[in-house]
């Protein structure tokens, strides 16, 4: 069992007592208000401790297949698969008669392989050598990145075309969690460059924190003007680029 599960167990039964514990006193009392918190609050109680374990983990072993990565993983590729079909439904593609669009079940055939692509890309990335869950998760999106390249290129693609879907599908992605990133500067001022500064310095952070090489390694600097970064290491760039030679199944363009 991943080091992580057992304080997860522990917390679903302790939520689970405390739910009884409360839907006993709602029968005694007729007052289901105190259950509707306590539902609310074991939730809360327990995704909160889910992400902390299981996450928190890779902190000690970061090559473990915690309950937390595999959750950030399908996170991962619940967020990419949406955003595949939208570019891929939009997009004409060679074939006997003719540009064709792909149909809806051919896509899902396309999302399908990414998984098990990213599966063995995963196996080259060096992980365990990341410090960091920041610089672990870039690379775990870049590692789902270069598997759904792969996967149009073995459908067929060209490599141009696959480098345009995926830029444009990654455009949608990584928009959505800029915009979850800058909210908070969003809400709270309205001069542009205010919001700028302070998203910047909050992806500094996270998931950007520079711990050096292996990890991403910047040199920061800010003025009157703004503030600039100037990165010297960058670590999904430093996992995927190896495999051109590592993987003998790679494709070569």
């Amino acid at each position: 069992m991943p080091r992580g599960e057992p304080s997860v167990v522990l917390l679903m039964s302790l939520s689970a007592a405390a739910l009884g514990v409360l839907v006993g006193y709602a029968a005694a009392t007729r007052d289901w208000r105190p259950v509707l918190t306590g539902v609310f609050l074991a939730l809360a109680t327990f995704f909160a401790g889910l992400l902390w374990t299981g996450l928190g983990s890779c902190r000690r072993n970061s090559s473990a297949d915690t309950i937390g990565w595999r959750l950030a993983r399908a996170g991962i590729l619940a967020a990419l698969r949406p955003a595949m079909r939208a570019v891929l439904s939009a997009r004409e593609t060679p074939g006997p008669d003719g540009p064709a669009r792909l149909l809806p079940h051919e896509i899902e055939a396309l999302s399908a392989r990414v998984e098990p692509m990213a599966v063995r890309l995963r196996e080259h990335a060096a992980l365990a050598d990341l410090p960091g869950i920041g610089n672990r998760l870039m690379v775990e999106l870049a590692v789902f990145t270069a598997a759904a390249y792969r996967v149009l290129l073995d459908a067929g693609w060209t490599a141009e075309a696959a480098r345009s879907a995926l830029a444009d599908a990654g455009w949608l992605l990584y928009s959505r969690m800029l915009a979850l990133s800058s909210m908070p500067f969003r809400l709270t001022t309205r001069d542009p460059a205010k919001r700028l500064r302070r998203t910047i310095r909050t992806l500094l952070r996270f998931p950007f924190d520079a711990p050096g090489a292996p990890g991403y390694e910047v040199h920061v600097s800010e003025d009157a003007s703004g503030i600039s970064t100037h990165f010297t290491h960058c670590p999904p760039q430093a996992a995927l680029f190896p495999t051109a030679d590592a993987i003998p199944w790679r494709r070569r363009l």
